[in-house]
Formats: structure tokens, sequence, C-alpha cells
């Protein structure tokens, strides 16, 4: 609305008419109401910056600005903001998230554990043992991932 394009304009057509309001609205070129100019010069700007992202217009286009500025929010959380979050979660999402916490650390002690006992000669376990926590994750995965396809019909 701001730009004056329509919502199927080229990405040539937002740069002209960004151009052109640009240029009109600089606090340079008005010495009549330079206050005025200013906010509709950073209206112009801001309206180029969403248009002129295909991802931002695309959320533009679903959900106006609204959604927009949530979406740039989400993304310039911080660490206290997302660790407020899980606080927030219910015990069953904490406990899930705790589960895959310690399975992650399991696997990254148990790796290289296994890998070297095998090497120094102190297990004689079959290699297919041995690098079992390689192939643990794939396995537990691997029933989600063959029914994530179901989930999308």
């Amino acid at each position: 609305e701001i730009l004056g394009v329509s919502k199927d304009a080229t990405d040539a057509e937002i740069k002209k008419a960004y151009r052109l309001l640009a240029k009109k609205h600089h606090p340079d070129r008005r010495q009549s109401s330079p206050h005025a100019s200013d906010e509709t010069f950073k209206d112009v700007g801001h309206a180029y910056k969403i248009l002129s992202d295909p991802q931002r217009r695309a959320l533009y286009d679903m959900g106006g600005s609204s959604a927009v500025e949530e979406h740039d929010g989400m993304n310039q959380m911080g660490v206290d903001q997302v660790l407020l979050g899980i606080l927030m979660w219910d015990s069953r999402r904490k406990a899930s998230l705790a589960l895959l916490l310690l399975l992650i650390l399991a696997e990254s002690v148990a790796i290289p554990l296994l890998f070297a006992l095998k090497l120094d000669l102190t297990i004689d376990w079959p290699w297919l043992w041995v690098l079992a926590p390689f192939w643990a994750p794939i396995a537990l995965c691997l029933p989600v991932i063959g029914l994530a396809p179901l989930a999308i019909l």
C-alpha cells in the first residue's frame, strides 16, 4: 500500500516505486516539513524491506505486517527467552527434552569410548556392536520418518 504497487508486482516494479518514493520523501529533499517526510521515508524503506525479501513478502501476503513483525521477533529471541519458554512447558514436554539431551550425551560418550576400547583390544566385540550407537538413533527415527508422509495426506 505504501509503495503503491499491486500485489503481484515484480521485483523491478517494487524497486522502481521504492526509488521514486524514497527520492520524493527523502528528508534532505523536502524543506517545508522535514519531520513528516522523515516518517514517510522510514515507512517507504520498511515497506521495501518487506517486499524485496521473498520470505518476508510471502509472510506479508499471508498475514499482513503483523505476521512479518511476529516472525522478526521470533528470529531475535535471546537465550533467556527460549529458556523461559521451556520453563513454561508442561512436565511431559520437559521430560521428553531431558530424555533427548540424555541420549545425545550418552551417544557422545559411548561412541568414542567403544571405538577406543575396540582399537585397544580391550573388548572383543564385532564392529557391528561397537558401531551400534551410530545406528540406534536412525533405528529410533525410522518409524517417525516412515510415517511422516502419511501425516501430510
